[in-house]
């Protein structure tokens, strides 16, 4: 069966000094019998035993084994030769401590691919008279049982070969004896060799006996054949010998790994506390990593804020060169690039117009004169009323009805709470607020439009949260934080607009249909020297194509029009500046002034014969002509001309400015858009003069050419002051809108204004230098945690290096024991990262609940999600894989025997 020929075995140790353990030794051995090995210490026996094996590894020779030779063998091919053919009794038994009596017998049979069943265990070891210790460990066992047992690991599958170390060597007599005879009755079936001292039981059980004397062979008995007398080895074709590859069941690695566990507990427990404490504290850093988009998005789901409202900025260079942020109306344009960006989103339009001042009608005003940040006491916007928005948003007519006409508005709970605190204002006339129902039918005036209020609707104001506010001794950090918050929670919201009825915007107020842009048009008279935009502006604003009245207008060479040529305009008269030169030309205000009383001087002149004598009644004084003129400029009437007062001679001075010098001077001036920056710019011709010469109120348009309108509301910045739109709830989506909030194109940004982004905006240079901070952390904590966790791996890994050996002299491979070893590696990382999990996520939670509910913040500064969960399984994986491979790879690629023999 096994064929030995020359074979050699040298040792090599230190200072450069060699052992021949085995000098050019051949033998043959039968297919059964029981064949002692005998000889004196060092003389290469239990070498020669190891070398059959496949524990060890030969430096010449060959041993052949049914007629196919080692030499070329593997790795993998000796651990299938041992798993295969070989069965190991060793002197100390290497039994595995962790299993009980019968996985250890169980766990050869395992690596064969074969499924150990209890029965035929049970069977085994009452054969080897250890019925009943199945369940026992090896702790439990004296020594001759615990010889027995690795007699049964050897027997249960069906080797073909058992090899025996010393099998009595830490035996009595007699139980040494019992287990020679063992080992005699199961040699009738196979071969089996035994390496031993003792002489007198070769002699007397032995069918053969080799004796061996510093690595030769000094003598060969043969007491007597086996039945198969002849060998095998040149009989038996080597290609029909089957190898089985060693096989073993995860379950059964799962178990190993589990009752390696119990060892060293108090280790075990102090060493995942602490490795879990510091994944935790990994976890927890890194849940602090600051992302804007994500922690705007938690913050807003975690506040409730369940719409958001996007405000136009532009960025813009100024004469300093400096990057300007300023905040710009929408335009219908802007609001179709949003639906068009976000098809899954209804854009709601809040428009500009009629946001004012409410407190002309609050009868009382703040006790002594200490603002209450509470009530703003204004109008932010306006909006159209429709079921879809009161739907959407969950809005509640509370008292009264919808507007159905124009001039007709809703207001909202928290605007009714105003006039409820500060009681309405009907002419400084005091009326008493106390229910809803009080202020239906109220009128207040926005921007010069008179309002009727037909009904109160809850627009779920946070009465609760702002209540603060109204203390009397508030904490002073939380009263200034929530102070700035509610100015844009109201400047943003729904809570303090105006609601008109559908379609009241293309009604009244869109341009298109009007005739009138509300804001935007200036003029500039007059060039400066510098290239910059600055100059002399007239500040109408008002714009529009509609002539309403051209008899009031004074037209330019006294030709009236019906409509206006490509680039002609008509300029409200207050739109001139007044107290500043235009070029060569005076001021207005020193102008008119000395026009007016030239023009007296010479009326008086003309026409003083006619008021003498009257003018002279008393005959006291000789009045000439430039008294008559200093009492018309003097006095608001003059009895002596009635219709020639001063007002008239001032329109007539007016008139003659306008005809003779600013008609000439504005042949050619500049119409444009400006705020910050120049959005439009045209060289227009002023053909007439309308309104008054001085107003409190901005009610005069520009009048312009139908080319000149539709050019400039195309470049206009648009009605609207904000848009609004329902947050989806799907994060995956909703985070798509915030990231645009970020986005700066061609220097235009969407900005999501609310009381959440505004605090984050705040605080967001602070969140940068923590998020720096909090990833450097992070990485110092993450390897702390993997070299702890490490550490206590390979050095468990390490203290059982005996088990590896002992594992693949009975067949398993290097893959079968790393299995084996990760698993434990595995529960014991996945026990780190449970534990991880749970107080990463706890300790986050805690602290954005603290948050919010200590300091009132509406953010959520942690976030610990997918990312963390993963960074702290992966890493836990990653540390229990490497730290179990680099230990196993390193005992795995030595030989069984060395890794068994190797001192801890």
């Amino acid at each position: 069966m096994i064929e030995v020929k020359n074979l050699t075995k040298i040792y090599n140790f230190q200072k450069n000094t060699e052992v021949i353990a085995l000098n050019d030794i051949s033998l043959n051995f039968e297919s059964t019998g029981l064949i002692f090995i005998v000889g004196k210490s060092g003389s290469g026996k239990s070498t020669l035993l190891n070398l059959l094996g496949g524990l060890d590894n030969y430096d010449s020779g060959e041993i052949k084994v049914r007629g196919k030779s080692t030499k070329d063998f593997n790795q993998n091919d000796f651990d299938s030769y041992r798993n295969t053919y070989m069965g190991f009794i060793f002197q100390e038994y290497n039994l595995l401590d962790e299993l009980t009596v019968e996985k250890n017998i169980a766990i050869a049979l395992e690596l064969k691919g074969i499924r150990a069943d209890s029965i035929s265990i049970n069977n085994l070891l009452k054969q080897v008279d250890l019925e009943g210790y199945g369940e026992r460990t090896p702790c439990e066992l004296s020594t001759g049982q615990k010889q027995r047992v690795a007699i049964a690991r050897a027997l249960i599958k069906s080797p073909d070969v058992i090899l025996a170390d010393e099998p009595t060597g830490a035996l009595d007599s007699k139980t040494g004896r019992n287990l020679i005879k063992l080992l005699k009755m199961l040699s009738n079936e196979k071969l089996i060799i035994v390496v031993t001292h003792d002489r007198n039981l070769a002699e007397e059980y032995g069918d053969r006996i080799i004796e061996l004397s510093d690595g030769e062979i000094i003598d060969d008995i043969k007491k007597q054949h086996c039945n198969n007398t002849d060998t095998l080895f040149n009989k038996i074709d080597s290609a029909k010998i089957e190898i089985v590859k060693p096989k073993l069941s995860f379950k059964i690695s799962i178990i190993m790994g589990l009752r390696s566990l119990k060892r060293k507990r108090i280790r075990l427990f102090s060493t995942i506390l602490l490795a879990a404490f510091a994944f935790i504290l990994f976890g927890f850093t890194d849940s602090t990593m600051y992302k804007k988009s994500e922690m705007t998005l938690n913050s807003l789901y975690d506040s409730n804020a369940d719409y958001i409202s996007f405000m136009k900025s532009q960025y813009i260079l100024n004469g300093n060169k400096e990057v300007r942020h300023i905040e710009s109306s929408l335009s219908e344009e802007d609001i179709l690039k949003l639906e068009h960006k976000f098809p899954n989103y209804i854009f709601t339009s809040v428009f500009k117009q009629y946001n004012d001042s409410i407190n002309s009608y609050l009868y009382y005003d703040d006790a002594d004169g200490i603002k209450n940040y509470y009530f703003n006491k204004k109008i932010n916007g306006t909006i159209e009323i429709t079921n879809d928005l009161m739907e959407r948003y969950n809005l509640k007519l509370l008292s009264g009805r919808l507007p159905k006409e124009d001039n007709e508005i809703l207001i909202t709970k928290y605007t009714y709470m105003n006039f409820e605190k500060y009681e309405y204002n009907n002419n400084d006339i005091k009326v008493e607020v106390v229910n809803l129902d009080d202020m239906i039918g109220k009128s207040i005036s926005l921007n010069g439009k008179e309002f009727k209020i037909t009904g109160v609707i809850d627009t779920n104001f946070n009465e609760d949260r702002y209540q603060v506010l109204l203390s009397n001794k508030p904490s002073e950090l939380l009263y200034d934080s929530l102070k700035k918050e509610i100015e844009v929670y109201l400047r943003s919201g729904l809570h303090s607009l105006i609601y008109v009825k559908e379609g009241y915007y293309n009604n009244v107020l869109n341009p298109k249909y009007t005739g009138i842009i509300e804001e935007g048009g200036k003029l500039q008279f007059y060039k400066p020297e510098d290239d910059s935009i600055a100059g002399v502006y007239g500040a109408s604003g008002l714009v529009s194509n509609i002539i309403n009245d051209s008899s009031n207008i004074l037209w330019k060479d006294g030709i009236v029009r019906n409509e206006l040529a490509e680039n002609e305009i008509i300029i409200p008269i207050h739109s001139i500046p007044k107290d500043i030169a235009i070029g060569s030309i005076q001021p207005l205000d020193e102008l008119l002034p000395t026009t007016t009383e030239e023009l007296i001087t010479e009326f008086a002149n003309q026409h003083f014969s006619e008021i003498e004598d009257e003018f002279n009644y008393y005959g006291y004084y000789n009045y000439t002509a430039d008294d008559y003129a200093k009492y018309i400029i003097t006095h608001s009437q003059n009895e002596y001309h009635e219709e020639f007062d001063r007002d008239y001679f001032k329109e007539t001075a007016l008139d003659k400015l306008l005809n003779e010098v600013y008609l000439k001077a504005f042949e050619s001036i500049k119409f444009l858009a400006r705020d910050f920056i120049v959005n439009y710019e045209e060289n227009v011709t002023v053909v007439g003069f309308y309104g008054p010469y001085e107003t409190n109120y901005n009610a005069y348009p520009i009048i312009v050419s139908n080319n000149i309108f539709i050019d400039f509301l195309e470049s206009s910045q648009g009605d609207y002051k904000f848009v609004l739109t329902k947050l989806s709830q799907n994060a995956k989506e909703d985070i798509e809108l915030i990231n645009f909030n970020n986005k700066i194109e061609n220097n235009i940004q969407y900005n999501i204004v609310n009381e959440v982004t505004t605090i984050i905006n705040y605080i967001d240079s602070w969140l940068d230098d923590i998020s720096s901070l909090s990833f450097y952390a992070g990485i110092v904590v993450a390897l702390f945690a993997s070299v702890l966790l490490f550490n206590f791996i390979s050095v468990s890994i390490t203290n059982r290096k005996k088990e590896i050996g002992i594992l693949r002299a009975l067949g398993a491979t290097s893959k079968n024991v790393f299995i084996i070893f990760l698993c434990e590696s595995l529960i014991i990382a996945t026990t780190i990262f449970i534990l991880a999990f749970i107080g990463s996520f706890s300790i986050s939670k805690y602290f954005n609940y603290y948050l919010r509910n200590k300091y009132n913040l509406l953010i959520t500064l942690t976030s610990f999600g997918l990312r963390q969960t993963g960074l702290l399984f992966g890493i836990s994986i990653s540390v229990a894989l490497i730290s179990t491979y680099i230990p196993i790879k390193r005992f795995s690629s030595k030989k069984p025997i060395d890794v068994i023999k190797i001192n801890n």
